[in-house]
């Protein structure tokens, strides 16, 4: 389960200049959250039914991935490197 440091640095990552809203990004790419034990986050979405989409086109290099909107639509890259 997400502790709710990890959820409130997720939130802040959200957030520009303390106020909510939409990511700007210099091109192509999301945050991306490097985690220890994948799986945790993506149960505690799925739970909240939050909707995840596994990405395995890095799985070669040893990464392992999914991606999640945040209620804002940014997506967020979960990733555990193995």
């Amino acid at each position: 389960m997400l502790a709710g440091r990890m959820a409130e640095r997720i939130q802040a990552a959200c957030s520009r200049d303390g106020r909510r809203g939409r990511l700007r990004s210099g091109g192509e790419g999301a945050p991306a959250f490097d985690v220890v034990g994948l799986a945790s986050p993506k149960a505690h979405l799925l739970a909240n039914e939050v909707d995840v989409t596994d990405d395995g086109a890095r799985a070669d290099e040893g990464v392992v991935r999914f991606y999640a909107n945040d209620p804002f639509g940014n997506r967020l890259e979960i990733m555990e490197l193995r």
